[in-house]
């Protein structure tokens, strides 16, 4: 989670593919934590919204998205 060009659609994709195989605790991590390549790429051309890591609760969008916006 948390590539720039995920869309809704890709988002559900997930979901399903977890359902269809039965998982018994789906989890997905994001990709934009502090020291990884896209961390850095986002800082560089300002992707990032919240670099707060107070704020990083694995509900609050941190990163602009090509197709989706943040707002709930």
């Amino acid at each position: 989670m948390g590539i720039r060009d995920e869309t809704k659609e890709s988002l559900e994709e997930m979901v399903n593919f977890a359902i269809e195989i039965n998982a018994d605790y789906p989890d997905s991590i994001p990709l934009h934590g502090s020291g990884t390549p896209l961390w850095d790429e986002a800082l560089e051309k300002g992707w990032l919204e919240i670099k707060d890591f107070g704020k990083f609760d694995w509900m609050t969008p941190v990163m602009s998205s090509d197709f989706m916006s943040g707002r709930r």
